[in-house]
């Protein structure tokens, strides 16, 4: 056995794992998203939510591929997910908490109509 061939081997296992999980995540991730959407609609007649998987999954597998190809420790991160999993602070920062996006109301200063406005006002007293 030559020295040298065992790290790249092992890196060639790593990263085929790496891929592996990768697209079984994406797989799983369309069919929980195609269940909730035609479930929620009870029918798979619903166009937009095909047009809605296909737009998502596209750029899914092209940002999967991509990363794939060029950082594999950046996929790797993104797949353990959450702002704990990043080790940079503007990473952090990038990734929304889960309550950023709570409240229509928190989502711009001023509201578009005067009913929403209202709404809002209600909501925080």
């Amino acid at each position: 056995m030559i020295a040298g061939a065992d790290p790249p081997a092992r890196w060639l296992r790593r990263a085929m794992t790496l891929n592996a999980r990768a697209w079984i995540a994406i797989a799983a991730l369309a069919l929980v998203m195609g269940a909730l959407l035609f479930g929620t609609a009870g029918s798979v007649s619903y166009w937009q939510a095909w047009l809605y998987l296909a737009v998502f999954f596209f750029a899914s597998v092209l940002t999967t591929i991509d990363l794939m190809r060029r950082d594999p420790a950046l996929l790797e991160r993104r797949m353990r997910g959450g702002p704990t999993a990043e080790r940079e602070p503007a990473q952090r920062v990038i990734m929304p908490s889960p309550r950023s996006h709570s409240s229509p109301c928190s989502w711009s200063r001023r509201s578009t109509t005067a009913t929403a406005g209202r709404r809002c006002q209600s909501m925080a007293s």
